[in-house]
């Protein structure tokens, strides 16, 4: 009767055992992939950005490009019309003073001569104008490249930082899950017993 006693309770705790067996806890999962996602968006955000401000500084160096040929035929126009009045109203005096054609032909000389200065003058600004506006054109391009370089320097490392922290998250989670499913596993059976 006591071996029946023995086998009837090896057999409860036998089934007990089942009832009371230690669950499989989950353990946190890696998402990596949606960081990675996150991360990429971040940096095409931060290209587009860059990308509208430089499209802006060109066109508005090629505005002020555009507009000094302009800006400087008018200052030629202008200076040439200052000549001529000049020499309209040297002619004149000339005329009333008396002035013999020696004297008359000595006098269009300088003139002619300012007026090719001040002409010189003009086309040397202008091309020092065109010439700055090629270096502004050039150090946007500079700054839009660098600008693009860094952007995705700090997206990479931003990145680089997020799915470290992410992989010791997971690193963390498996730990603990391990030890909790450790005691659990260890609670069960002292619970057989």
């Amino acid at each position: 009767m006591v071996s029946e006693l023995n086998k009837d309770q090896k057999a409860k705790a036998k089934n007990s055992s089942k009832k009371y067996e230690a669950a499989e806890l989950p353990s946190a999962e890696s998402q990596a992939e949606a960081i990675g996602s996150l991360y990429d968006a971040g940096r095409e955000s931060a290209l587009a950005e860059i990308r509208s401000g430089y499209e802006n500084d060109m066109a508005e160096a090629q505005k002020s490009a555009e507009a000094i040929p302009a800006t400087y035929r008018a200052a030629a126009n202008a200076a040439a019309g200052d000549a001529a009045r000049e020499k309209a109203n040297f002619h004149e005096l000339a005329a009333a003073s008396g002035l013999n054609s020696g004297a008359g032909s000595q006098a269009q000389l300088a003139q002619s001569n300012a007026m090719l200065g001040n002409l010189a003058s003009i086309r040397s600004a202008e091309a020092k104008a065109k010439t700055d506006a090629q270096t502004r054109r050039e150090q946007i391009i500079r700054d839009y490249q660098n600008a693009v370089k860094k952007a995705i320097a700090e997206n990479e490392l931003a990145r680089a930082r997020a799915l470290y922290e992410e992989a010791v998250r997971v690193d963390e989670s498996k730990v603990d899950t391990a030890r909790e499913q450790n005691d659990d596993d260890l609670n069960a059976w002292r619970y057989r017993k």
